[in-house]
């Protein structure tokens, strides 16, 4: 990003260290994403988690950081769009983080709710007169099925679409982390 982009977005931060905070997190890239305690203590090389959560959460609160967070990520927006193979590689990082837990019910129960927040699990189809109706075991593997094969071609048409856009490879996102005095 250059000076004059990156002076825009963080207009009205008042330090470095808020600055990197911002960036570590609403960065999707950043391995502190979407966590204000952890982008914490990255940020301002804090060891106490209770002081960093609470920290953080004030930060998060405070409008010219708001602002500053609107602005960054409406930028990477801007500059990343949206591409499938960086939701594939967040799914498959999340997906990893969670299998590596311990704790079958947990990992199941966690995969569980990632499934029904992007509706993967919907195992029951509705008919015209609007009420819900249970899908056989064989009624769910064809809708799976199908499912499945809608997914790929829209897949694949929207990647090509992508490249006939681009017509060279997509934009690699290059967004640095300031350095922390």
């Amino acid at each position: 990003m250059d000076i004059e982009t990156s002076q825009a977005i963080f207009k009205g931060i008042r330090s470095k260290k808020q600055e990197a905070f911002i960036v570590l997190y609403c960065n999707p890239e950043s391995p502190s994403f979407d966590n204000g305690c952890q982008s914490y203590i990255k940020a301002y090389n804090q060891d106490n988690t209770n002081v960093a959560a609470v920290e953080a959460h004030t930060l998060l609160n405070k409008p010219h950081v708001i602002k500053a967070i609107e602005r960054y990520r409406a930028y990477i927006h801007e500059v990343q769009g949206f591409q499938l193979d960086w939701l594939d590689a967040q799914l498959k990082r999340l997906f990893n983080k969670v299998t590596k837990l311990d704790d079958d019910k947990q990992t199941l129960a966690i995969l569980k709710t990632i499934g029904d927040r992007i509706g993967a699990f919907k195992d029951q189809a509705e008919d015209k007169a609007g009420i819900f109706m249970p899908l056989t075991a064989e009624q769910e593997i064809i809708a799976n099925q199908v499912i499945k094969e809608i997914m790929n071609k829209k897949r694949t048409e929207q990647a090509k679409a992508l490249k006939d856009a681009l017509s060279i490879n997509p934009p690699q996102l290059d967004i640095k982390q300031p350095e922390l005095n």
